[in-house]
């Protein structure tokens, strides 16, 4: 009979060697080259998006802001200033080419779910119908989703009123960005292979993904804080590969998840998982 640490113990090989023998290291390489493609014109389409939704637009700057900060891991206030710029000016692009910028982002969702039915040796993926309403859904999704949190922050800060102002901020949106990167990770596990997940293999990905992400992101901000050499080299383009390296790290990770649910997904069906 296995005793609980010897299955935790297989469990963890079995995840190493899952994401060793799917090339989890290349797909990760190729879907943070296709993120840094799409990145821009999915901030253009969310934004956009939200403008055109009349209960968001008190908290649209807000998205606007948290969208940046969150996605590019903190960039400097030239890089904001020109993503703003940007941004306001794709307000008025016409349909023809926002519908380039939603076929780029299409093209992004449907290479993530190819990745992901690959690592869940899924045979067949979902219609081309079905991957198109649902890529439309996610752009109208995470604004909503972003205002629902931002209106629920805005409520806390008059009921709590023991707490100070500056403290109830930090902790709200705290909570929303784990609530929101919970969420999205959830989503990935649960719904974009087409195949039957369970909600406990996609839970416990989905929260070691999340402990994971934030743990290498503190890591990369302290680094790159004390290590000028990024910066001695690059200049002012400093930013690109430290942005390009925290995509790879990122879906390194994303992918590392994903390897964990499939593989917590297999002790379930066998009856085997602690």
């Amino acid at each position: 009979m296995h005793t609980p640490s010897t299955v935790a113990l297989k469990w963890l090989q079995a995840i190493l060697q899952t994401y060793r023998h799917q090339n989890c290291l290349h797909y990760a390489a190729a879907l943070a080259f296709d993120t840094a493609l799409s990145l821009v014109p999915c901030l253009i389409l969310i934004t956009w998006g939200a403008s055109h939704i009349q209960s968001i637009q008190p908290y649209f700057s807000n998205i606007q802001v948290f969208l940046i900060q969150h996605l590019l891991n903190q960039p400097d206030s030239n890089t904001q200033t020109i993503i703003h710029s940007f941004l306001k000016a794709s307000h008025q692009l016409p349909r023809f080419e926002l519908c380039v910028l939603l076929w780029v982002v299409w093209l992004l969702w449907n290479n993530i779910q190819s990745v992901f039915n690959h690592l869940f040796n899924v045979q067949t993926p979902r219609g081309v119908g079905f991957r198109s309403l649902l890529t439309v859904l996610l752009l109208l999704a995470l604004p909503i989703l972003l205002s629902i949190g931002f209106t629920l922050s805005s409520n806390i800060h008059w009921t709590i009123t023991f707490i100070p102002q500056d403290t109830q901020i930090a902790l709200t949106l705290t909570l929303l960005n784990t609530s929101l990167a919970l969420s999205i990770s959830y989503a990935l596990f649960k719904w974009v292979p087409h195949c039957t997940i369970p909600k406990t293999a996609a839970f416990i990905g989905s929260l070691l993904t999340w402990i994971a992400l934030e743990l290498i992101k503190h890591l990369l901000v302290w680094y790159f804080s004390y290590q000028s050499l990024y910066r001695d080299i690059y200049g002012s383009f400093a930013a690109i590969p430290i942005f390009l390296l925290w995509l790879y790290v990122a879906w390194l990770i994303i992918l590392l998840g994903a390897a964990t649910t499939q593989v917590t997904r297999m002790y379930i069906q066998q009856g085997t998982f602690i």
